[in-house]
């Protein structure tokens, strides 16, 4: 997710939807940094109903697996506190594995992150030194094709406009 896109939910309930509406407001998630002081605000803009049943219509600027029609995601807020790597780490994982996992678990299984999967393989080759005892005539046969394959198969990778991350399974 960019930083350039404010979080954001669009509100409105039940009562509005059955009747027909669309109204409702947009809600900045920066001015909320609990789920009950959201709830609150989101109550305040439907105070003509005597107990409204909120339903976010849309969202931006947050993963769509945080926000659902009838509810949020519980790990809203913790996304939220992230920097803007961790947010994209967070979301990465979202949109290939999804689930329920805790952004702590997210964190655990993350290993790193690279412009492409070439990249990865080869910082990954160097970082691990697997070659560092060979000679460099030697190191012109290793297929780090071959070898990224393979190591695709054993982690989950997720590419994304702005790079790949890489988790284990």
């Amino acid at each position: 997710m960019s930083s350039e896109i404010e979080p954001r939910i669009y509100v409105s309930t039940i009562s509005h939807y059955n009747s027909g509406s669309t109204a409702g407001a947009w809600v900045s998630l920066d001015e909320y940094p609990t789920a009950e002081t959201f709830d609150a605000a989101a109550r305040e803009l439907h105070k003509e109903e005597h107990s409204p049943v909120l339903i976010f219509q849309d969202y931006q600027g947050i993963p769509g697996a945080l926000c659902g029609t009838a509810g949020l995601d519980n790990r809203l807020w913790k996304w939220l506190a992230l920097s803007e790597h961790d947010r994209e780490v967070v979301d990465a994982w979202m949109r290939k594995i999804g689930g329920d996992t805790s952004i702590l678990n997210i964190f655990a299984s993350f290993l790193g992150r690279a412009d492409s999967w070439e990249a990865y393989v080869d910082n990954h080759v160097q970082v691990s030194g697997m070659l560092s005892g060979a000679s460099e005539s030697l190191k012109t046969y290793f297929d780090y094709a071959e070898y990224g394959r393979e190591l695709a198969d054993n982690h989950t990778v997720a590419m994304t406009p702005s790079g790949v991350y890489v988790f284990e399974h």
